[in-house]
Order: C-alpha cells, then structure tokens, then sequence
C-alpha cells in the first residue's frame, strides 16, 4: 500500500522584465514611447550627439610626396573611394605636397590617370597642388596657405609617402604648422632600412595614439592562404582552435638580412597580420 503524497503546485510564471503595461513611467517619460529609454527628440536629433570644431572628419589631407607611386597609384586612391562612400568632409581639402613644378592641371591629369574608373571630376575638384621642399617648415607654411585657409583650424591627416630618411625632418616641419590637430600615416615595414628611425621620429613629435601604419602587401598571401584554409575548408573549420591544435609553426619563406628586416618581419607582419588571422 502506497504512501499518498502532496505534489505542490509550482509557483504562478513571473516574468524577470516587466510587460510596457506593467513598468511605470519614469518621471522623464511624460508620452507614450519606449519604457526602458525615454524617446529621443524627432526635431533636432543634433542635441543628442553634440559636436564641436573640435570633433568630426578630417578637413585637410596633407599628402606628402604627392607626386610619387605610392601617393597616386594607392593613396589617392582611397582617399578616392572614401569620396564615393561619402565619408569624406565636404569642406574638406586633399594637398599634394611635391618638389616637381607642376602646374595644378597638370597635377589633375596626373591623378585622373592614376584613378580607379568612376565618376572622378566631383573628387578632383577637393585636390589641390603646392611645389615646395616638405622639410621645410617655412616654405611649407607659405605654399600652403595660398591653398588652405586658416592652418590653426584644419584637423590635418598627414600622409608620409616619402622615402624614410627624409620623412623624421618632414614631420618636424609639420609640426611647426599649427594644425588644431594632427594625425600622422606612414607606410612601409617597421625595422627595414631607415624606417625604424623615421618611425621613431614620428611618434616623438605626434605620439603613438596618433600614428597609423599601413602596408598594403604585409603577409598579405600569407593572410589569404590562411584565410583559405581555416574558413573555406569544410574539413578543418571545426576541429582549428584551441581545443584540437597543440602548437603552429610559422616559417617565412624569403630573404631577411641583418639590417633590420628580419625585426620588421616578427613585428609587423607576424604580430600584426598573419596572428591576426589565426587567432
């Protein structure tokens, strides 16, 4: 004969978030809307996020070595394609900075020739031209200002596509330029050649947050071959991680020398690039 026993009844279902009919106003929320966030104003969204001349897209790009490869075929280039993305200020101005006595529709021609097919006269009409010595502060300031007006309010991005040994004097003479603020782009491999000290240079008279690096063939196979393997192989994509790989061994297969460039390899294209895709 069995014991008869009692089955509680479980408690009545509450929900760990109220229902919008069971949360009460806060004192802020006088109409109806959201019960978590009080509605944002529909007639001036611009006092939710306040902005300052001292906050928003750059207005002037200052690109130094103007008249080189890397500046016409790569540089204008992106800056061509943020234009098409509209992400480029529209008060915004791009100096070509060189030592060729070009005049400006000569320049022109030289980047449209240079540009990637599209719709190129809307974004030739912000680019402008000067002929003078980079490192040259005050050469620099006089060409500029018959283009660019008002230097103490342009928030500048400073591109450096200018060999490395002249670049640390190139950045001094920046600045002495007065920009409201400054940041600086340098190209090329950490620890080959002269860049190491050109590098150096420039974050000592910007600092390190306002230094940006590019290389546009760092690792980049090797990138693309990894890539390949860990996500476009049915095989592989769900036993590489953690759990399943013991170690990774990483050879790079090329010529490295004592100068500095094997350092610029572990640097640059190791740690920035390649670990980046394995992790």
């Amino acid at each position: 004969m069995g014991c008869a026993t009692s089955i509680p009844k479980p408690p009545a279902f509450v929900p760990l978030v109220a229902t919008p009919e069971q949360a009460p106003l806060s004192p802020t929320l006088k109409s109806a809307g959201s019960f978590v966030d009080p509605p944002l104003p529909a007639d001036n969204l611009t006092t939710v996020i306040p902005r300052s001349d001292d906050i928003g897209n750059p207005t002037l790009y200052l690109l130094l070595g103007g008249t080189g490869q890397l500046a016409t075929t790569h540089v204008l280039n992106a800056l061509f394609k943020l234009f098409q993305s509209e992400l480029l200020a529209s008060d915004a101005l791009i100096v070509g900075v060189g030592r060729a006595d070009l005049p400006q529709d000569d320049y022109l021609k030289l980047v449209s020739d240079n540009l990637v097919p599209g719709n190129k006269q809307p974004f030739l009409d912000f680019v402008r031209y000067v002929a003078c010595d980079a490192c040259d502060s005050s050469a620099l300031a006089a060409a500029l200002s018959k283009q660019v007006p008002k230097l103490n309010t342009q928030r500048a991005v400073v591109i450096f596509a200018l060999p490395p040994r002249t670049i640390g004097d190139a950045a001094e003479a920046v600045s002495r330029l007065g920009f409201a603020w400054t940041r600086a782009v340098i190209h090329g491999v950490s620890g080959s050649g002269d860049m190491p000290f050109a590098e150096e240079k420039v974050v000592k008279v910007f600092g390190e947050s306002s230094v940006y690096r590019i290389d546009k063939y760092a690792g980049l196979d090797t990138v693309n071959r990894l890539v390949a393997f860990r996500f476009a192989n049915r095989v592989f994509e769900p036993t590489w991680n953690r759990n399943h790989i013991r170690a990774i061994l990483v050879d790079y297969a090329g010529d490295v020398s004592a100068e500095g460039e094997f350092f610029g390899i572990i640097r640059l294209v190791l740690t920035r690039t390649d670990l980046f895709a394995l992790r």
